[in-house]
């Protein structure tokens, strides 16, 4: 097996474990808050409601589920479409892609306090003084605020940038998929300026990441069955 069919099928292989990890990653943390989604949309409830040790497990678990699915796992095939897609518009596809490889960046970084913050926040606020109950709230409520207005905003802003972009660069070679890519990357680049502006209405577009499952599994199987021409290879030049 050559270099560029392996580079294709770990591409290819990744962007669908990373639609199964996607869809997992909903699990634990829905089982935490007894799938009262509602509940979670103020953030700040997971600090004040006093989860039980084995629901913050959960939480995190979901979260370090996520950070695979939704963040690490993407590298592969965000580079491959840049790869393939290189040749036809070499410097508006990589300026998409240094978008998106800048969204997984930030994707790390809010999850890392999610995973490594928030819990050990969780499990002290129940046991805590009510001074000490205070001082959590303000730093939960401030480590919210940046995780979620703001790097979660950038990110989906970057993110939805790079799906506009890509889609609109792919739409010549797969039709579907390439305007399905861009209409995904204008919803998300609505919700994360929906986030920053907090217009509600705009923000709710956020909901178009639950097909982001279908997307990569999608993505992985063209990836998969896509035809390649072999690399000419460079022989060196003969002395005369």
């Amino acid at each position: 097996m050559n270099d560029q069919t392996l580079f294709k099928r770990m591409a290819a292989i990744a962007a669908i474990i990373a639609a199964v990890l996607n869809l997992a990653a909903w699990v634990p943390g829905s089982l935490a808050v007894d799938f009262n989604f509602e509940f979670l949309d103020n953030p700040g409830n997971l600090l004040t409601a006093g989860l039980e040790p084995d629901a913050i497990r959960l939480f995190r678990w979901g979260e370090i589920l996520g950070v695979f699915g939704f963040c690490l796992l993407l590298l592969p095939p965000m580079l491959y479409l840049w790869y393939w897609l290189r040749p036809r518009s070499p410097r508006l596809v990589t300026l998409y892609t240094v978008f998106g490889l800048i969204s997984i960046v930030l994707c790390v970084i809010e999850s890392s306090i999610r995973i490594s913050i928030w819990p050990p926040m969780m499990a002290a606020y129940p046991q805590a003084a009510e001074a000490q109950r205070e001082v959590l709230q303000v730093v939960f409520v401030a480590l919210t605020d940046f995780a979620f207005e703001s790097m979660y905003a950038l990110n989906s802003i970057l993110f939805g940038l790079w799906w506009l972009g890509i889609g609109l660069v792919l739409r010549p070679e797969r039709r579907v998929l390439g305007i399905a890519t861009a209409i995904m990357g204008v919803a998300i680049l609505g919700a994360g300026v929906g986030w920053i502006l907090q217009v509600d209405p705009l923000a709710r577009l956020e909901l178009f990441y639950l097909f982001e499952i279908a997307w990569l599994i999608w993505l992985g199987v063209v990836i998969w069955r896509r035809a390649e021409k072999s690399e000419p290879v460079m022989e060196p030049a003969m002395a005369d």
